[in-house]
């Protein structure tokens, strides 16, 4: 599967995150949703519940726009080499 990313650093409720906006290059919607959710699911394995971006406090990880936001970087970094 041909992946690519944009990696940025943001601040979000007064925290720096660690940003990977992942997408396919592939026209197979059924295949980026599966990916998608499974990409959720690990994270939530793993780092625990995405936090809600419309709450005022900051959280270890976010999910928002096709966006994943990591507060740590290693969280950043252990998602790269799994999904990358």
């Amino acid at each position: 599967m041909d992946v690519k990313a944009k990696f940025v650093i943001k601040r979000w409720h007064g925290c720096v995150y660690h940003t990977v906006q992942p997408y396919l290059a592939s026209w197979d919607v059924n295949r980026n949703v599966s990916w998608w959710e499974d990409m959720e699911t690990w994270c939530t394995d793993r780092f625990g519940k995405a936090g809600d971006v419309w709450d005022e406090t900051s959280s270890r990880w976010y999910l928002n726009a096709g966006t994943i936001w990591f507060r740590d970087e290693q969280d950043q970094t252990l998602f790269v080499l799994r999904w990358l």
